[in-house]
């Protein structure tokens, strides 16, 4: 069959326009979620019309977060959650402050920050609980120890008076470096 060319290109000139249908169109970056009116050719499937038919109100997010911490109190992860719609975060670090308590309990503090809303839970563990190894005993203080002069517990136990004596006596040192120069 030598008379069909090797290319055949059928080219419409005209669109068959089906049922206009409904769609609801979400949201994307500045342009609100709307609802348009949409025509499409029969023959080849393109739209012919589109009319947008009612912008839908805006919805302002409600996000909360949901924690999930480690035995230990040492790690926890969060995620967000937006309690009007679908919208979800992925699995969010952490931040994690550890505070010694005066029963001996460890507070832990996880923060985090989503979408400029910052969220916050806390947690009580006792030290040794599920291999927590726990905070290390508070260092009292012993006295004072100059490192200039190696004056050393001069002022031991005298609570608020040693520390203003002890003040004083770096101010001294401060002041004859300042002096000297």
């Amino acid at each position: 069959m030598d008379w069909i060319p090797d290319s055949t290109e059928i080219v419409y000139n005209a669109h068959t326009p089906g049922e206009p249908i409904e769609e609801t169109v979400p949201a994307d970056g500045d342009t609100p979620a709307h609802i348009d009116r949409v025509t499409r050719c029969t023959l080849c499937g393109r739209e012919t019309n589109r009319e947008t038919l009612e912008v839908l109100p805006g919805h302002e997010h409600a996000y909360s977060a949901t924690f999930t911490w480690s035995e230990d109190g040492t790690m926890a992860t969060a995620v967000v959650a937006c309690s009007g719609c679908d919208a979800v975060s992925s699995i969010l670090s952490t931040e994690i402050t550890r505070e010694a308590q005066a029963d001996g309990s460890i507070l832990c503090t996880a923060t985090m920050t989503y979408d400029g809303e910052t969220f916050t839970e806390t947690k009580t563990v006792q030290p040794g609980e599920s291999g927590d190894p726990g905070l290390p005993p508070p260092v009292k203080p012993t006295g004072f120890r100059c490192s200039m002069c190696k004056l050393n517990d001069a002022y031991k136990g005298k609570g608020f008076i040693g520390l203003i004596v002890s003040l004083v006596h770096t101010f001294v040192h401060l002041a004859a470096q300042i002096g000297a120069r």
